[in-house]
């Protein structure tokens, strides 16, 4: 063992597997909302222990209804508070129980008189992938970039998913993933809550769209065998750093950039949200069409490696308006 993988051991006490049982930000997210009804609690003169089947039903109502500057929350959101508060209780040995008659009658309340329909994501296809990488300069960010778009869209991945990844296994405590980088493919192992499971992309035969060598020119020019896959760059973009990149700012860093090539494209982090949160819509016929013409041998997750069908991506013409199309006229609720 190399002494940089010697730093980082394996989980190897009950606690650290503990611990690994829900992903970082799972873990973040429960405790925000658990500080959230500590708070509500001590402004209603409350305590939050034990568990109150009544109180919890007035929080709930509280946040349909919103008070003060606190805008209502959406039933989504309120549901996944509830499970929140369930899972913390669950962590102190206590219970709380979703199906008592006072949560459960509130719940359904709040879900009769403030459902909506859930949003539509739109999916996105190859063609947009290859216009926004032809929008990429040729600078180590670019690379990096180009890199991460390919192989999230051609392996269905999410941001998090990906900036999670390391070049080998366990060579970080806050890896969730590995890659392999084979003769014909890339392997992607990734631990999820429901287990590890494998992600293999094939390569195209067209450079400009081959998510593997994306991936290959981006660790070779970075100079990266080790540690975090997707790093942070210097602020010219010409030299990588250790800093592993989070998805929140890789969403800015890329939208802030790409709306300024597409003036009529909303700022901010909804473009490239959208972009991996329509990956979900993995069933869908345009869906599965769009990877086809990326990789159209085999279907996912495998792609193959004749791509004769691969579009060329849009050019500008010099003198004349930015002639490549925004990927999609995405919704600011879209974000992952």
């Amino acid at each position: 063992m190399s002494p940089g993988r010697a730093r980082w051991v394996a989980f190897s006490t009950p606690r650290d597997y503990a611990q690994a049982a829900a992903s970082e930000n799972a873990i973040k997210t429960l405790t925000k909302d658990w500080a959230h009804f500590a708070r509500w609690c001590r402004m209603k003169g409350a305590e939050p222990l034990p568990p109150s089947p009544e109180m919890t039903g007035h929080y709930l109502a509280d946040l349909a209804a919103g008070s003060g500057p606190s805008p209502a929350l959406a039933v989504s959101t309120i549901d996944r508070r509830l499970s929140g508060l369930a899972w913390t209780y669950a962590q102190r040995g206590l219970t709380l129980d979703r199906k008592n008659r006072h949560i459960a009658t509130v719940l359904a309340g709040i879900i009769r008189r403030h459902a909506r329909p859930p949003v539509q994501k739109t999916v996105i296809l190859a063609e947009y992938i290859l216009a926004m990488v032809a929008t990429l300069p040729l600078a180590l960010r670019g690379l990096r970039d180009r890199a991460f778009l390919l192989i999230g869209y051609a392996g269905g991945l999410r941001r998090s998913e990906i900036v999670t990844l390391d070049v080998g296994k366990d060579d970080t405590p806050d890896s969730d993933g590995w890659v392999e980088i084979l003769k014909k493919s890339a392997l992607l192992t990734l631990n999820a809550n429901s287990g590890r499971r494998e992600v293999e992309i094939g390569r195209s035969s067209k450079e400009q769209g081959c998510p593997v060598h994306a991936l290959q020119r981006w660790l070779h020019f970075a100079r990266i065998d080790f540690c975090p896959v997707f790093v942070a760059t210097s602020r010219d973009g010409n030299n990588a750093l250790e800093t592993r990149l989070n998805d929140k700012h890789f969403a800015f860093d890329q939208t802030h950039r790409s709306g300024r090539r597409h003036p009529g494209r909303p700022a901010g982090g909804e473009p490239f949200g959208a972009v991996f949160r329509s990956l979900a819509a993995r069933q869908s016929r345009e869906f599965s069409r769009g990877r086809r013409a990326l990789c159209p041998e085999t279907a996912w997750p495998h792609f193959g490696r004749d791509d004769t069908s691969l579009p060329a991506p849009p050019r500008s013409v010099p003198g004349e308006p930015d002639q490549i199309r925004p990927p999609i006229a995405f919704s600011p609720q879209a974000v992952v």
